[in-house]
């Protein structure tokens, strides 16, 4: 399928990152920082499209490549990243993100908040640490990676209506019983897919993400494309789950990998190798040949 994509003109190509350019330990393949390093010498944009809060972007390693634009919590803050300037915001109010919370209170799961580009959790470092070890769907690496970007502030609630704080996003994983069945899940899957004001979707291992209402991926390159003078017609999405959906959808070429969720593969115009056989690499390279 992907040999059609020869000759599509494309100017901006977005990028999740977990099961997408990640590996599993959640670096980028020496194939991947190739190919996207010459997609960027012939003047096409690539930047990162992810559910992660700024702070828990591999910025370092982007920049070198030459990326230099992020889409990140799902669509609500997109930022520059050479100087770390916001593009677009598009936060859930604070009361908003109190009355989520109170919806879903009493429920045995990890609560994250993407507030200002960084990530504040509830409880602290061992309740944490004691509800990732029964959350046996996520990879050592992404454990890693969420304990070594948190800060724990307690009752997150608290925290947010005594500041004031308006909040990019929300990210609750389940604990796993011993059938691999999330606990509690269909129960807040429920309560929060009942309300009008937010959108909700997965972005993997059974999570689920809140963002403020019609704040999705796409609304992210929307505002990417209104910043850089691009037509949605000259954007590639490529991703792998339930929270890419919307940019894969609205891109004028969306890409799946060849690992997606059912409802990707479904929806996307391509199907590319997967994550961990360089398919960022492989679809990229049919545009620039």
């Amino acid at each position: 399928m992907l040999n059609t994509l020869k000759g599509k003109k494309i100017k901006l190509i977005a990028l999740d990152l977990d099961g997408t350019l990640f590996l599993p330990d959640g670096t980028i393949s020496e194939k991947n920082q190739s190919v996207i390093k010459k997609a960027i010498s012939k003047g096409i944009h690539v930047c990162l499209s992810s559910g992660r809060p700024f702070s828990g972007l591999p910025k370092d390693v982007a920049l070198k490549l030459g990326m230099r634009y992020a889409i990140t919590a799902n669509g609500s803050g997109v930022y520059d990243m050479t100087d770390g300037s916001v593009i677009g915001d598009s936060p859930m109010s604070w009361d908003t993100a109190v009355k989520v919370l109170e919806s879903v209170k009493g429920f045995n799961m990890t609560r994250d908040s993407y507030i200002n580009g960084s990530a504040r959790s509830a409880g602290d470092a061992d309740s944490y640490m004691e509800l990732l070890g029964k959350q046996k769907q996520l990879t050592d690496g992404l454990k890693s990676y969420l304990v070594r970007t948190r800060t724990f502030v307690g009752d997150l609630s608290k925290y947010i209506e005594e500041n004031k704080l308006s909040v990019h996003k929300f990210t609750f994983n389940f604990c796993a019983n011993e059938h691999g069945i999330y606990e509690g899940r269909d129960e807040v899957e429920k309560i929060l897919r009942s309300r009008d004001d937010i959108t909700v979707v997965s972005g993997g291992y059974g999570d689920l993400e809140v963002t403020a209402k019609d704040v999705d991926k796409a609304n992210g390159i929307k505002i990417l494309c209104k910043a850089l003078n691009i037509d949605k017609e000259n954007v590639m999405s490529m991703g792998d789950t339930e929270n890419d959906l919307a940019m894969i959808v609205y891109s004028g070429v969306g890409v799946a990998m060849a690992n997606s969720e059912d409802i990707i593969l479904e929806n996307a115009d391509y199907i590319t190798l997967p994550f961990d056989e360089d398919g960022v690499a492989y679809a990229i390279e049919q545009i620039l040949d």
